[in-house]
């Protein structure tokens, strides 16, 4: 064999042990993530982003409130809505100009779906799980002393206490230039839940400079937290433009002769607009 084959032979064996290299590493930090937190937030976001209707919501980004929060790395926005306002679709839309925004790893944007149905599942413990895989997905390097953590508590077979959740994420996101952090309905999960992350959250600024925004019905035990306590307030609402635009594409779709008459159509969206009530 030539110089030159043994060379390229030589060349595809350290590429081909790169690649085996690099697929055992992205398998290690799947089996983290996954014993971090099964549950993968984004799956659900596409979901969600998927529903909106297209260029619904623009008031919401361009409200000067909301500006204010976007420009700041420590700021917190309360977003309460009625049943039925859309805050869901409205985090959603916040998230998604998010991640689409200019972002470095060092000022990653994790989020939160609470819901109802799965209260029982969104305790504090898996609330700050879920920051914490989605800070680990998003770094290249896995923090050491989240090594040592996985490989002690899955040698043991233990579940992590809360306080060492808290810890953990504390050394996670110590280095962090800045963390936004947007927690949807908030009011859906338990309410001690719901307390003890805000809480959390709280603690963090304390070495991070953290960006919450958090979406809820008008509840006082959650407007009453020291989290949102003398903070801006921008109440989630289904704007007329946003009803038109919504009533406009439903008939468009389902009924293109109603659609091809424009002055029963007006009339038509009008009406539904006038009794929503924002709803």
């Amino acid at each position: 064999m030539s110089n030159a084959a043994i060379v390229s032979t030589t060349s595809e064996i350290k590429n081909h042990t790169a690649v085996l290299q690099d697929e055992a590493a992205a398998k290690r930090k799947r089996e983290l993530l996954d014993w971090l937190c099964p549950t993968d937030y984004h799956t659900q976001h596409g979901d969600y982003i998927r529903r909106r209707q297209s260029d619904t919501g623009e008031w919401f980004l361009q409200d000067p409130k909301f500006q204010e929060w976007m420009q700041s790395e420590h700021s917190t926005l309360f977003c309460p809505g009625m049943p039925g306002a859309g805050k869901t679709i409205m985090a959603a839309l916040v998230i998604d100009h998010l991640l689409r925004s200019k972002h470095e790893a060092e000022r990653p944007v994790v989020f939160i779906y609470c819901s109802y149905t799965r209260r029982s599942e969104q305790s504090i413990e898996h609330m700050l799980l879920s920051l914490l895989r989605q800070l680990v997905d998003i770094q290249e390097e896995i923090h050491p002393t989240l090594k040592d953590f996985y490989t002690a508590h899955v040698r043991k077979r233990t579940t992590p206490s809360t306080q060492e959740i808290k810890e953990l994420l504390r050394d996670v996101t110590k280095g962090l230039l800045g963390l936004t952090i947007v927690v949807d309905a908030l009011d859906e999960c338990r309410a001690q839940s719901s307390r003890d992350f805000l809480s959390a959250v709280e603690a963090l600024r304390k070495q991070c400079k953290v960006r919450l925004l958090a979406t809820s019905r008008f509840l006082p035990d959650i407007q009453s937290h020291a989290a949102f306590l003398g903070q801006p307030n921008l109440e989630v609402r289904t704007s007329d433009q946003d009803l038109e635009k919504y009533v406009k594409s439903r008939i468009s779709e389902f009924c293109r002769k109603v659609a091809s008459k424009p002055d029963l159509l007006e009339n038509l969206v009008s009406s539904v607009v006038n009794a929503t009530g924002g709803m």
